[in-house]
């Protein structure tokens, strides 16, 4: 089979946009930037200001009008929950139930999640349920207000409001960036409001485009520290997102999990997640990071799953690409037999043998992401996960290997 098969001009013209996407992300991106010169003033409250006009997101258990048609959601599929609030679902964990969202969503996690609006209000009242453990985070035009965020003043789970009052009233996109993760409780999306006469609509979405990322606990945003979890632009798949102008990721991660690890059969494998998040619609791209659970299996028939599996992605997303990324070593070596498996995600990528599907080495790189090298400041202390730190130096070698990988593929 030929490696470059026949493309259509369409296609050409969707997979370059997509590389000058990413390459200037690389070059001019809200993570890496300076935050905003003259920043609006960011007040946390307790109450909605009535004197503003108030757009709710969730009534009587269903979507308004206003959150389907005025608002741009990232990172998951917005939902009502708790009959006025929103969440975003992203990554099934059955056969599981033990779901991190809540109500009517058992089977569901949901990590880092955005949502923007754009208006000319000079100020906006964004209304989240959150607690002190997490902060909010607010761009605009593309750039942080802040890069520490913004808390609730409680302990527990209440409505938070986090007033944006700017010195003018001109049209603005306004990012919020919020997390959400079993160990410090939910953020949950009730209310935007915002200056009388000066309404809000969807930013445009014809350059947005869309990161899906399976793995395991790595892109999860796991470690025992819970250091990354409670802050939205943290997480290796975000940040990789955010420093190639991605504005849309989705961490179809699922700790514990691999090609063929499904943490003793309570948990989907990559090639069972495939369907339970097709539900969410085609990404622009790809990116796959397992092996870690993986290392202890046959490497032959590991070899058969991985080919396995890219294949049914390659062939559900045809023309998407795919960027396979080898096999993390924590605070390894890295140890002979993650060598080893990354050694047959790459000879599984070479026999999957599609123009759109490319290896990304990590712990054959010359030198590896996570090592014995840098684990005392990349690794935390369980001994495997990123720290703050680790899950930046992941995002910046993804980065810069994605954007490699596509230019492969022009």
């Amino acid at each position: 089979m030929p490696k470059k098969p026949f493309r259509t001009t369409r296609q050409q013209e969707k997979l370059d946009d997509l590389y000058k996407v990413m390459r200037e992300g690389l070059r001019n991106n809200p993570f890496t930037n300076d935050v905003m010169a003259s920043p609006p003033t960011v007040t946390v409250g307790t109450t909605g200001d009535g004197t503003l006009t108030l757009y709710p997101v969730a009534a009587a258990g269903a979507l308004t009008d206003f959150s389907k048609n005025q608002v741009a959601w990232y990172g998951g599929v917005p939902s009502p929950i708790l009959t006025q609030y929103v969440c975003m679902p992203v990554t099934s964990v059955l056969p599981s139930t033990n779901g991190n969202i809540g109500s009517g969503y058992a089977d569901k996690n949901q990590w880092m999640s955005a949502f923007e609006i754009v208006t000319p209000a000079d100020k906006v009242q964004l209304g989240i349920f959150c607690s002190s453990a997490v902060k909010i985070m607010f761009q605009v035009e593309d750039k942080y207000v802040d890069k520490v965020g913004f808390s609730s003043a409680s302990a527990t789970n209440a409505d938070t409001m986090f007033l944006l009052t700017f010195p003018t009233i001109t049209p603005r996109r306004i990012r919020v960036l919020v997390p959400c993760l079993p160990s410090k409780g939910p953020c949950f999306i009730k209310t935007v409001r915002v200056t009388p006469g000066c309404g809000v609509w969807k930013p445009s979405q014809r350059r947005v485009k869309r990161l899906g990322w399976f793995g395991d606990s790595y892109p999860e945003s796991t470690n025992s520290a819970a250091s990354v979890y409670p802050i939205p632009n943290a997480s290796w798949p975000i940040q990789t997102g955010e420093r190639l102008g991605i504005r849309d990721v989705r961490q179809y991660a699922v700790g514990q999990t691999g090609y063929i690890a499904t943490a003793g059969g309570t948990r989907p494998s990559m090639l069972d997640l495939i369907p339970l998040v097709a539900d969410q619609g085609a990404c622009d791209i790809y990116a796959v990071s397992h092996g870690y659970n993986d290392a202890t299996q046959n490497q032959s028939a590991l070899e058969d799953r991985i080919t396995i599996t890219l294949q049914e992605l390659l062939r559900r997303y045809q023309h998407t690409p795919v960027c396979v990324h080898g096999c993390q070593a924590g605070n390894a070596a890295p140890a002979l037999n993650q060598i080893a498996t990354e050694n047959t995600i790459y000879a599984a990528v070479k026999r999957v043998d599609s123009r759109y599907c490319e290896f990304i080495k990590v712990s054959t790189d010359d030198v590896p992401w996570l090592s014995t090298a840098n684990a005392s400041v990349m690794v935390d202390t369980d001994n495997a996960h990123p720290t703050l730190a680790g899950h930046s130096l992941l995002a910046y070698r993804s980065a810069e290997a994605m954007v490699e990988a596509v230019e492969r593929m022009l």
